[in-house]
């Protein structure tokens, strides 16, 4: 905390240098009435209007002059600005920043290219809570050093041809608006985009041959939309890393639809209709994925051809889903580097014991409202010692052998808010399990342990048989054994040797 607090003095004592040179002022007017101090510095002299006052336009532009960096313009009720009159901006030649943020219904039909062509130095513009439903054609053009554009929160239903030329710009945000569809070509002038922001909109179809104009996007944003299709041809591309699809309609994609998208890290398709997962999505080029989200959707069978397509995933979610049972040991054999899985809120009754056996990396695993009764040793055996262990709502049987997922609870970094309770017997009904009285079983349970345990599946449940036990069983079987015939041994060597001394000639 010191460091920052030195941090911030150092900061505050050198702008203080800088106003006694150059005059620096970083000032928020409430009412701009008097909006140019005069001696400011033009690289951080900062304007924030919030009651803008109806100054005429030429009047406004004769203050500023070419000092003004940034200009945001909030909460406006200035006459000028209702009525669309922006002719005040082809003076800021000197501008970076422009901002216009909740100024009731923003009328952006007067604004002529031209009133951005001296602004060559214009970096970010941003736009937000507006009202606006539509923008001029060509507004933007002409602005080669724009880098950041955010329309968010307006009312946009159409963006037809109004970008064009943008090779500049690295981030566009276009969500919270009303858009339905978004060419293919819409987006060809962004050559250098890197972030597109399509959240949050109504947007039915979407074609994937958009990504041919755009080879440098990294992540692309289609959250919560009425998605039902995705459409195109394959595309090949290889800077997108973020692919975000959730709260859609989307039900089974079964082209291969990312077949060609090769540096994908993190893939989103929760919160959608899909049922079963084509092992057809992806090719061997995915890799590169260490992020799977696929909760809240309809899923009931999954299989290890599907994950295998993700050697080197981190992150697995899916939760929210119709899956019944974990049978194939393989399923997630391919997935060495797993570190966190959510299974959470599925149907699982049963779960293979060596399902984990080749993911050793696995620290968070959720298993939480499903319908597990009974834990095989094994499959506790091939859990990380110290991995975070969620069973939460799940009909935890409290017999003899929980005492095996008790113990491991206790050993493993598993908080103790996410032990589960007992479900049956009754007597043990909504206790901790780490809590019950276990007393009876302890004597087994020395002979038993985690490290040496075997399970063996018979008819009506499954037997822990340990090789410790084994070996005493016999030890006391042979012991039991020698006791019942050693008289019967003692009397036949004593007739052997009666008879011996009978033939010895005397």
């Amino acid at each position: 905390m010191s460091q920052y607090f030195i941090l911030a003095t150092l900061t505050f004592l050198v702008l203080k240098i800088l106003s006694k040179t150059c005059g620096l002022y970083w000032d928020v007017y409430d009412d701009c009435e008097n909006p140019t101090p005069s001696n400011c510095c033009p690289l951080y002299y900062t304007l924030v209007c919030s009651k803008l006052m109806s100054n005429s336009s030429d009047q406004f532009e004769k203050e500023l002059s070419q000092k003004l960096a940034a200009l945001v313009i909030s909460n406006s009720n200035s006459t000028f600005i209702q009525n669309g009159d922006w002719r005040f901006l082809a003076g800021l030649s000197n501008l970076r920043e422009l901002s216009f943020i909740n100024n009731g219904k923003l009328l952006l039909d007067n604004i002529n290219s031209t009133y951005f062509r001296n602004l060559t130095k214009l970096k970010n513009i941003y736009i937000s809570h507006n009202n606006i439903e539509t923008l001029p054609t060509r507004i933007f053009q002409g602005m080669m050093s724009l880098e950041n554009l955010y329309l968010s929160t307006n009312g946009i239903v159409d963006i037809g041809n109004v970008f064009q030329n943008l090779t500049s710009v690295e981030s566009l945000n276009l969500s919270h608006n009303r858009l339905v569809v978004v060419k293919d070509d819409t987006l060809r002038g962004f050559s250098s985009l890197k972030t597109l922001n399509l959240s949050k909109n109504k947007i039915s179809i979407f074609s994937l041959n958009i990504l041919q104009y755009l080879q440098n996007l990294e992540s692309l944003d289609l959250d919560d939309n009425e998605l039902v299709f995705l459409t195109g041809t394959y595309v090949y591309h290889k800077s997108l890393k973020y692919l975000v699809l959730e709260n859609n309609y989307l039900v089974n994609l079964n082209s291969a639809y990312f077949y060609g998208i090769t540096s994908l890290r993190s893939v989103i398709l929760s919160h959608n209709n899909i049922s079963n997962l084509p092992i057809n999505w992806f090719n061997n080029n995915s890799s590169s994925v260490v992020q799977l989200g696929l909760q809240n959707n309809f899923i009931e069978d999954i299989y290890s051809l599907f994950f295998s397509k993700f050697p080197n995933v981190e992150e697995i979610k899916l939760s929210g889903n119709l899956i019944k049972d974990l049978a194939d040991p393989d399923l997630f054999n391919q997935n060495e580097k797993l570190s966190a899985l959510s299974l959470e809120y599925n149907k699982i009754e049963s779960i293979n014991p060596n399902l984990f056996y080749n993911n050793r990396d696995l620290r968070f695993l959720d298993l939480a409202g499903n319908r597990i009764e009974f834990l095989d040793v094994d499959t506790l055996n091939n859990l990380y010692t110290y991995s975070t262990f969620n069973l939460l709502g799940n009909p935890i049987k409290c017999d003899c052998y929980a005492i095996h997922l008790r113990d491991y609870l206790l050993m493993s970094h598993t908080h103790e808010r996410l032990y589960p309770s007992c479900a049956t017997p009754n007597e043990y009904n909504n206790q901790k399990i780490t809590s019950v009285n276990l007393k009876r079983c302890e004597t087994d349970h020395e002979k038993t342990t985690l490290t040496h345990g075997t399970s063996v599946t018979v008819s009506g449940g499954t037997t822990v048989v340990d090789h410790d036990i084994n070996g005493l069983v016999i030890v006391f079987g042979l012991l039991v054994i020698t006791l019942f015939l050693f008289p019967i041994l003692l009397r036949l060597v004593r007739k052997f040797c009666v008879s011996i001394s009978e033939d010895v000639p005397t």
